[in-house]
This record gives C-alpha cells, sequence and structure tokens, in this order.
C-alpha cells in the first residue's frame, strides 16, 4: 500500500481548492501518511498546515506566458522526481492539472486530478485543447458534479 501523496496546486493562498488540499493534506498526515504539498507560485501560506507536511514552493510568481508555463513545469519536474517517488499524486487547478499529468506520466508516477471548474468554461484556446489532450492520460478523476464526471 502506499502510504504516501503528493498535492500539487498553485498556491496555498485563500481560497477553496487551497482550503480542500489543507484539510486533506493535515488529515491524511494524521494518519501517519507521508504528505507532500507542491505549489508552482510563491505566495502566503492562508492556512494553518500540520508541521510534518512538507511544503515545496518555488521561487516563481506567475505571469500567464507560455515561457513561465515552461519554467513552471520544469521546477514541477524536477520536485516531482525529487520528492514523490513511490506515491500518488493529487493535482489541483484547472489551468495546470495538464502539467502535473504530463510530469507524472514522463515519472510513471500515478496521477489524479481535481477539477473544480465548469468544464464547458473556457480557459483560452490552448488550455482547452491541452487539457482535452492530457486529461484521458490522468488515472482518475474527482468531479464536482455528474455533469463534470460524464464530460470527462
Amino acid at each position: 500500500m502506499m502510504n504516501k501523496i503528493t498535492f500539487v496546486l498553485p498556491t496555498l493562498k485563500q481560497g477553496g481548492m487551497e482550503r480542500v488540499v489543507v484539510e486533506l493534506a493535515n488529515f491524511y498526515s494524521k494518519q501517519g501518511f507521508e504528505i507532500n504539498i507542491i505549489c508552482l507560485f510563491r505566495a502566503e501560506i492562508m492556512y494553518f498546515v500540520e508541521p510534518n507536511v512538507k511544503i515545496r514552493m518555488p521561487d516563481l510568481e506567475y505571469n500567464g506566458t507560455v515561457f513561465n508555463k515552461i519554467k513552471v513545469f520544469n521546477k514541477l519536474y524536477a520536485n516531482l522526481k525529487r520528492y514523490s517517488k513511490d506515491c500518488i499524486v493529487l493535482g489541483f487547478g484547472e489551468r495546470f492539472n495538464s502539467l502535473s499529468i504530463l510530469a507524472c506520466r514522463m515519472l510513471s508516477l500515478k496521477i489524479f486530478i481535481s477539477d473544480r471548474n465548469n468544464p464547458l468554461a473556457n480557459n483560452g484556446y490552448l488550455n482547452d485543447k491541452i487539457r482535452n489532450l492530457l486529461y484521458p492520460f490522468a488515472n482518475g478523476i474527482i468531479a464536482q458534479t455528474e455533469f463534470s464526471k460524464g464530460h470527462f
């Protein structure tokens, strides 16, 4: 049984997705799981995180450019390779789940993604195309509604 979980999300600043990740991370750390949280960008942590939960935060800021996404991917890949061997990865963040899927597939890691967005929402032509291309390569998806589940 795997007892290591890595969460991937943009930041731990205030928000619903961030609160969910922290609640899950704290719960599973109390159950004896080894927990890593990989943030994609530097930001203030707005929630209490159990001391034994390891937070990996690069010195990057989000600016939305393709070059920035390449930098984010490289940092994510390096962090997953270094800290997430033999674990399950849970990715959060509609605009960045595709990067998590790609990195995990390259490293032969199991990846489950949580997409909390309306599946019909327009995230930009390129983001939508990449999502449609890569989501089928996730080991599973956590959807908010039956409609989302059916769509994905």
